[in-house]
């Protein structure tokens, strides 16, 4: 939908080939994240189409979490500055309005790209059941689909869209009234569930655990002894017993992370977000990146040759979302106590080197501000070389670096 958006200006004609049909797009809630993210990527592609104001009218500020078994609030950033909890529904609801407002922007529900010939700028496409074949003519084929791709998967014929599966699922909950903090993510975990939520603009939030798809059984089952309420006591009477079957009786949605080999063809076709390079949600930015994506894109188009641009654009991005992944994935296993000694060491000697030399947190530099995620990581670097702290520090940088390789 932004891709319509940000080349409707370029373009005398813009079909937009969705494959879900209408009743799947009213339900988009489906085995998906109720509340999306936004931070200030996304905040500036929304500006970009004149949409960020209508957002932020039904987006949440979230100014800080709080850790549910400690009761610890931990702001995001030292100056309160906040991102935003959003629902996917109505954002998704306000980004059809302002394509739905361009006469030359076409949308075609239930229609799935199948097949796709570069050199020919030829898309092949299927409507539900039917075995016929639509042929789409074009000059630039965006493929902004999803993990599941079929322009991806066209561009990977003979191999290389790697796909790493995370051993765990995640369901999600909605809540009419939210029981905790109303400007701050809640969580618990015990390093194996991990349970979260955001509030929403509507006085609720959307809840969601996080678990091996294994212990389904006892989780939800609040006779259980490793129920989610055994586990966490003050989820009990936040949440309420006909939460567990709720959340028992909702489909878990798959979580992982997506890495393409190629991101363009003859100069014709390219790919953007989740398409190309699918993240794993723990630092909030799958969404914000694959906004910026479509911008960089945009820049790239407007000041240079479509096949310059398209092979410019891969170069800028490719490394930016090889850097969110490693950061997205050092998260995860820090939120779910899978690192080593060695590797908490090193993490929390990066915080403790940032804040020395006035530097905000990691988490801090890719949400409020537009600096490249590579950079940022090699920051956390430079900071550890200069850090003179202490003795125990300059110790373990090389172990960690060791660890890391």
């Amino acid at each position: 939908l932004l891709s319509a958006l940000v080349f409707a200006k370029h373009y005398d004609r813009i079909d937009l080939l969705e494959k879900r049909t209408e009743k799947e797009v009213q339900d988009a809630t489906a085995a998906r994240s109720l509340q999306l993210v936004l931070s200030e990527r996304g905040w500036t592609a929304l500006r970009k189409v004149g949409l960020e104001q209508a957002v932020r009218s039904i987006a949440t500020p979230v100014v800080g979490r709080v850790d549910g078994t400690t009761s610890e609030f931990q702001p995001y950033d030292v100056s309160g500055r906040s991102i935003g909890a959003v629902s996917r529904k109505l954002l998704q609801e306000i980004l059809e309005g302002a394509v739905a407002r361009l006469p030359h922007v076409h949308v075609h529900l239930g229609t799935e790209v199948v097949g796709v010939d570069a050199a020919l700028r030829v898309a092949y496409s299927k409507s539900g059941a039917s075995h016929a074949f639509t042929p789409w003519d074009f000059d630039l084929l965006i493929g902004a689909d999803g993990v599941r791709s079929g322009i991806a998967s066209a561009l990977h014929a003979e191999g290389g869209e790697e796909f790493k599966k995370s051993s765990r699922v995640y369901r999600e909950l909605h809540l009419t009234s939210w029981p905790f903090q109303s400007d701050a993510f809640q969580y618990f975990s015990d390093g194996e569930v991990l349970v979260g939520g955001f509030p929403s603009r509507d006085g609720g939030g959307g809840m969601f655990v996080m678990h091996r798809p294994e212990l389904a059984q006892d989780l939800f089952d609040v006779n259980a002894s490793n129920s989610l309420f055994a586990r966490f006591p003050s989820l009990e009477g936040a949440l309420g017993r006909e939460a567990l079957g709720e959340l028992k009786r909702t489909k878990p949605g798959a979580m992982g992370s997506k890495q393409c080999a190629h991101w363009t063809a003859e100069g014709s076709v390219v790919l953007a977000g989740d398409s190309a390079h699918a993240i794993l949600p723990f630092m909030g930015q799958g969404l914000n990146t694959g906004l910026e994506d479509v911008l960089v894109l945009a820049e790239c188009l407007e000041s240079m040759s479509q096949h310059e641009a398209l092979e410019n654009y891969v170069a800028v991005r490719r490394p930016e979302a090889e850097a969110i992944c490693a950061l997205s994935d050092r998260h995860a296993k820090r939120l779910f106590g899978e690192m080593s000694p060695f590797e908490l060491a090193w993490e929390d000697s990066i915080s403790g080197a940032l804040l020395e030399f006035g530097f905000p947190s990691t988490y801090a530099s890719c949400a409020f501000t537009l600096e490249a995620f590579s950079e940022i990581i090699q920051r956390e670097e430079a900071v550890l070389e200069r850090s003179k702290a202490t003795s125990k520090l300059r110790d373990i940088v090389l172990p960690a670096r060791v660890l890391a390789a």
